[in-house]
């Protein structure tokens, strides 16, 4: 038997803001199940309640509901050192130890904290009281949008893997080329934790629109060629994004990625649809 290990499976889901949505998360969460992940992530909150009520409370309900380890987001921007605190004796009270540390997006008519000026500060600041926790932190392919350049963007998440990341999980991207480039050039600098490819599918014509302005994730000339064709069809657009998910899932396998980590968008036919397609690659 082949003492290769093969890479893991995750998935992020984000707090409901209605009992519509909450129904639709619970129909999610119990596909989830089925698909033996090895964690699910939780969002920072859904922007309409505090992170204790949203995000901490749906954290809960993926232990109960999929009997996996969660992993939740906390973002730095706007949180101080006295809240993490509290927010980490509520996690270690739930079990739950997993955390992806995160800048946040900086809101123009919002003052930042001085806590926490870089996800590398909270991070730093988590793993000094809390060492038992794994933490992980955001990589960008692409590069962020606000490093002035590749080199000071894999410099930024050197010092996160510094600080106490013992993972990195990437932002999407729909070019597995830039992926590779991305990997090498953090092995080059020594970051050697493994890396977890971010996949969201595109499934609509307004996702389509808004994943460049969104996340930065370029999409490269073939994907829009296969979109174009399908353009004014919503079925058959649906099923030209779910077929380059799994292309892009199949070739980053094959090409020795650590992990996948799917983007739900609490849609439980996405997640069915693509597990079905790829179970066989995150099995021995």
């Amino acid at each position: 038997m082949s003492s290769i290990q093969p890479p893991t499976l995750s998935f992020e889901v984000f707090p409901p803001q209605s009992p519509a949505d909450r129904a639709a998360l619970l129909t999610t969460l119990d596909q989830l199940r089925g698909c033996h992940p090895a964690f699910v992530s939780v969002t920072y909150t859904n922007h309409q309640l505090d992170y204790e009520q949203a995000t901490l409370g749906l954290a809960q309900t993926v232990q109960a509901r999929v009997g996996c380890p969660v992993m939740v987001h906390l973002l730095a921007a706007y949180t101080s050192k006295t809240q993490v605190s509290r927010i980490l004796a509520d996690l270690e009270s739930l079990g739950v130890t997993q955390i992806l540390g995160l800048r946040g997006d900086l809101d123009p008519g919002q003052t930042p904290g001085a806590d926490f000026p870089h996800a590398s500060d909270l991070i730093r600041f988590i793993k000094a009281r809390k060492p038992q926790f794994r933490l992980a932190g955001a990589g960008y392919p692409a590069g962020h949008p606000e490093s002035p350049t590749r080199e000071a963007d894999l410099a930024h998440l050197q010092e996160k893997v510094a600080a106490g990341c013992d993972r990195v999980m990437t932002q999407v991207f729909y070019d597995n080329q830039q992926f590779d480039r991305f990997r090498a050039n953090c092995a080059a600098r020594g970051i050697t934790v493994p890396i977890l490819a971010g996949i969201l599918p595109i499934l609509s014509r307004q996702q389509a629109l808004r994943v460049e302005t969104d996340f930065g994730a370029r999409l490269p000339q073939p994907l829009r060629t296969r979109l174009d064709r399908v353009w004014d069809d919503p079925v058959a657009f649906r099923a030209v994004g779910l077929d380059y998910a799994v292309e892009q899932i199949t070739d980053l396998v094959a090409h020795g990625v650590a992990g996948i980590h799917l983007f739900t968008l609490n849609q439980a036919s996405t997640v069915a649809a693509i597990y079905a397609r790829t179970a066989a690659l995150f099995t021995k």
